[in-house]
């Protein structure tokens, strides 16, 4: 059974960040309280002409996102930063095997490679887009287009990273995965967390929306036990480490439909918020506005006021100097004097940006205070 939830006309964007005329459509699932998109075949086959053009990080020509984290000034690929932080998470032997389940262009199994040197490391994708280039990585011995049941052998370390989301039925495909592990191998997760990021449910092929408790509550009910669980490594994700049980916990954590709605309910509000202040503040601005960042919120804003934009700013030295939906990419120096610059980011951090940059407020459209609205 399916609650659904009514966004109110919001629009929606690509994970690989383009814009979408498709209106965002969300549901519960009452069974394990999952927030997810309503996946009929109609979206279903939008999903799959995504897919067919996927461009993954075209805003940096490929390369890594970059993150800044542990108080670190520069900043470093988001990969990087992952791979550091699981392998001094999880104790690791000498020789294993790792399997890299949505692997893309190898962005994350090229971080593998440097911290696993005498591992034997393959990657899975649905096509061939990116074969030679992931099967020149250092350590990678094989590369599989076919569905988990025809990837042979078992594995010490599987991990999906931005993966779960896009799977219509996690159950099932955790399961899977349960299968390809090794006894006392690992299951890494990475995921976004739209507690922390509301921008996230504009995502149109990412048909599942995660808070902690429902994703601990999907591993448990497929057979998995939680060994970690942070929303701290990397800000707007959940990263999550967990092992294969021998039990299925079905019935372990109760879940609450109704706390699920309320929670989506005040994130799409916000959203809706934010988008009405955006609009009010550019009604009489006559020079083109910037939008600060280029990946998802960015882009969504870009989608609801798209004629009034004329540039977008962006810290990460891969994207500096080209464009994204045909505007400039800017550095914060370069931003346009008097301009007018909206932050599409959860409120902390936009307010970090702007007291770090030094830009006047009377110069910024900021979101309102993001409520929290986690589940205990």
């Amino acid at each position: 059974m399916m609650k659904v939830i009514e966004s109110d006309g919001l629009k929606s964007v690509s994970s690989d960040c383009k814009p979408l005329s498709y209106q965002i459509r969300l549901g519960v699932e009452e069974k394990l309280g999952r927030i997810c998109k309503l996946t009929d075949s109609k979206w279903r086959e939008r999903v799959q002409g995504i897919y067919n053009q996927y461009q993954p990080y075209n805003q940096a020509d490929g390369k890594d996102q970059s993150v800044f984290g542990d108080g670190l000034q520069l900043p470093i690929a988001r990969s990087a930063f992952i791979v550091k932080k699981l392998l001094a998470n999880i104790k690791i032997a000498n020789i294993g095997d790792a399997l890299d389940i949505g692997c893309g262009n190898g962005t994350f199994l090229s971080e593998l490679s440097r911290g696993l040197e005498s591992w034997n490391l393959y990657g899975s994708e649905v096509n061939e887009l990116h074969r030679q280039r992931v099967l020149n990585i250092p350590g990678v011995k094989d590369f599989f287009t076919t569905n988990l049941e025809g990837i042979p052998g078992q594995y010490d370390l599987v991990s999906i990273v931005h993966v779960l989301e896009h799977i219509t039925d996690p159950v099932s495909f955790l399961a899977d995965i349960s299968s390809k592990l090794k006894r006392g191998g690992h299951l890494f997760i990475e995921l976004p967390y739209y507690i922390q990021n509301p921008f996230e449910l504009a995502i149109y092929d990412h048909c599942s929306h995660f808070t902690k408790q429902s994703i601990t509550r999907l591993l448990c009910t497929s057979g998995f036990e939680v060994v970690l669980i942070s929303t701290d490594w990397i800000s707007k994700e959940i990263s999550i480490i967990a092992t294969k049980t021998r039990v299925t916990l079905r019935t372990a954590i109760k879940s609450d439909t109704e706390a699920e709605i309320e929670t989506i309910k005040h994130a799409l509000a916000w959203l809706k918020k934010f988008r009405q202040r955006c609009i009010e503040k550019i009604s009489n601005v006559p020079n083109p506005i910037g939008i600060f960042g280029t990946s998802i919120g960015a882009t969504w804003l870009y989608q609801e006021i798209g004629e009034k934009v004329g540039f977008f700013i962006d810290e990460d030295p891969n994207r500096i100097g080209r464009r994204h939906l045909e505007c400039p990419i800017f550095a914060p120096e370069e931003i346009p004097e008097d301009s007018l610059i909206a932050f599409p980011l959860p409120t902390t951090i936009a307010e970090n940006v702007v007291n770090r940059l030094d830009i006047p407020l009377t110069r910024v459209i900021l979101p309102g205070p993001l409520p929290n609205f986690e589940i205990d």
